[in-house]
């Protein structure tokens, strides 16, 4: 990547961080799978939609604690690892080859307007750039008190939408217009 981005004789290099980077790959599978399994729900579930509610709403939100207790144990992984020293290498490249290099961290969009899950997670990241001598731009700073709902593609989709990407644009347009 960074020998790509050096042919290329960047002015500025982008990259994004999200919480999940950090996760083995076969983790992220794993977890994508389970997100997209059908619930077989219980006999009593299947006689009482209050039951099936209940039942839905619980496996949803186990599904969820484990999503978030895999990110948080993936910054002890040999992956996190991998990932700082990408960072490192291409910081490296960045002061060899004379461009700018911007690690946006991007949060995770939950719990914004209240307690945030992965506050630790983010100084670990922004502690790995400091380490590594680049710039970083943290959005969580951009999103807090942001109802996180509102910045979803769609309700059962936490993926950012446009009022997020907009949000994140300006966000790093602003960075951009600030010097190093």
């Amino acid at each position: 990547f960074a020998t790509h981005c050096a042919s290329l004789s960047p002015d500025a290099v982008i990259l994004q961080f999200f919480m999940n980077d950090a996760m083995p790959f076969a983790e992220t599978i794993r977890q994508n799978e389970a997100q997209s399994s059908e619930l077989v729900v219980s006999t009593i579930a299947r006689l009482s939609k209050i039951w099936e509610i209940f039942e839905r709403r619980s496996h949803s939100k186990q599904l969820q604690e484990q999503y978030f207790r895999a990110i948080r144990d993936s910054f002890e992984s040999p992956r996190w690892r991998e990932c700082k020293s990408a960072i490192e290498q291409l910081a490296g490249r960045a002061r060899q080859d004379h461009f700018r290099l911007l690690i946006v961290i991007f949060p995770v969009l939950w719990g914004l307007e209240s307690v945030y899950p992965f506050s630790d997670e983010h100084a670990l990241v922004r502690r790995a750039c400091d380490q590594a001598g680049c710039e970083y731009l943290d959005l969580l700073d951009f999103f807090r008190n942001q109802p996180s709902e509102g910045l979803w593609v769609h309700p059962t989709d936490q993926h950012p939408n446009e009022i997020a990407h907009r949000l994140a644009a300006e966000a790093i347009s602003w960075k951009l217009s600030k010097p190093q």
